[in-house]
């Protein structure tokens, strides 16, 4: 395929010339493109940046490169909802396909790979789940660790604390926090998987990376810099269970939402969580561009009462799968909270139940299957049925 780029990201050109199946890449300014002296024939896709091609100048291009020639439309990072509802209305008509924002680069080569190449391969590495609350103290953080404690009997598994406002200290911990390694996967993003092992806290039979603890830098990670612990963990670990918080808005939660094998909204039956969960879709959406399907989510119930209602009542309400629902702890659940211990020592078989059923969902979701010889001698060997 032969790929034209009107726009300046010398990252995007870098990525763009190691697609394989991408034959030669062009890089033109919006003013040698409109001077219509190079012949572009020969291009298969023109793909438009945002900043080096306004809205208002997308009607030009299109009679430039004729009725007939596959156009794509970046938007930045920094477009918000007026103008991306702007460019739908522009591209639609136009014929221009639209790329949506707030991506990052690996992320736009795999778009575009996806929708014009037909060449993308897997995501290599560790499954990532991503735990996000419908609202705050919902108990991501507390179920994140009790489900990597089930999980790491049957593999080598992360939780990753990606909540910008809390570092979720629910254990003992000597580690580094997320903001301690912020120079590091910020600019040069010179951690390596290794690294970030090494930098972890060792909690039973899983690793621990403690959320943000500095609120200074609540929203100064950058999507690359985000992107880029998710894929030291996948690299480094089995399962990657990501303590995402309660706030879709924010870099850190965003990209786990977006990195995410497995998706799960975890809610207690409060009445404030249905209507801040429509406003998560709403903003999401922004995301995924107005007509594209959101991404998948599962609902995980936590603190449940049947008192309050019916499980699937309020799955139904919420218009989500229902995954399970966690029955509420009390005081026992407090309790833990303030020895520092994980939920699953509470002798609550009710939880326990539905803790252990969740954790053989998810390893048989990724057709992973511990052999028992093998974990007796003390080593791994994954079966795929």
């Amino acid at each position: 395929m032969n790929i034209v780029l009107v726009g300046r990201d010398e990252e995007l050109i870098r990525c763009l010339n190691q697609i394989p199946a991408a034959r030669d890449i062009a890089v033109l300014d919006i003013a040698l493109l409109q001077s219509a002296q190079l012949p572009l024939s020969h291009a298969d896709l023109i793909l438009l940046s945002d900043r080096e091609v306004p809205l208002y100048q997308v009607e030009d291009v299109r009679k430039i490169v004729g009725p007939e020639k596959k156009l794509a439309y970046l938007l930045s990072y920094q477009a918000d909802s007026g103008p991306v509802s702007e460019a739908v209305i522009i591209c639609e008509r136009y014929g221009v396909d639209l790329l949506p924002p707030k991506r990052t680069v690996e992320q736009i080569i795999d778009e575009i790979e996806r929708r014009y190449i037909g060449s993308k391969a897997g995501t290599s590495g560790g499954k990532v789940i991503t735990i996000v609350g419908a609202l705050a103290q919902s108990g991501v953080t507390s179920t994140a660790l009790s489900l990597a404690d089930l999980c790491a009997k049957h593999a080598r598994v992360a939780v990753l604390g990606f909540n910008a406002s809390n570092p979720g200290l629910l254990v003992p911990y000597n580690g580094a926090m997320l903001n301690q390694l912020y120079t590091q996967i910020q600019e040069s993003r010179v951690l390596k998987p290794a690294d970030l092992a090494a930098a972890m806290q060792p909690v039973g039979g899983f690793h621990y990376l403690a959320g943000n603890a500095d609120l200074a830098k609540k929203y100064r990670y950058k999507t690359e810099a985000a992107h880029h612990i998710i894929q030291c963990a996948r690299q480094e670990f089995d399962f990657v269970i990501i303590d995402a918080g309660a706030s879709p808005d924010n870099n850190l939660c965003l990209q786990a939402i977006l990195h995410a094998d497995i998706r799960i909204l975890l809610s207690t039956q409060q009445p404030a969580a249905l209507s801040m969960w429509k406003q998560y879709k709403e903003l999401l959406q922004l995301f995924y561009l107005p007509g594209t399907k959101l991404p998948g989510f599962l609902l995980l119930l936590n603190r449940y009462r049947s008192s309050f209602g019916e499980a699937g009542m309020f799955a139904r309400q919420m218009e989500l799968p229902l995954l399970g629902a966690l029955p509420d702890l009390k005081s026992e659940g407090w309790l833990c909270e303030g020895e520092r211990k994980l939920l699953t020592t509470v002798n609550h078989s009710g939880y326990q139940e539905q803790m252990n059923k969740l954790a053989k969902e998810l390893l048989r979701r990724f057709d992973l299957t511990l052999r028992e010889e093998a974990a007796r001698k003390g080593w791994w060997i994954w079966n795929r049925q």
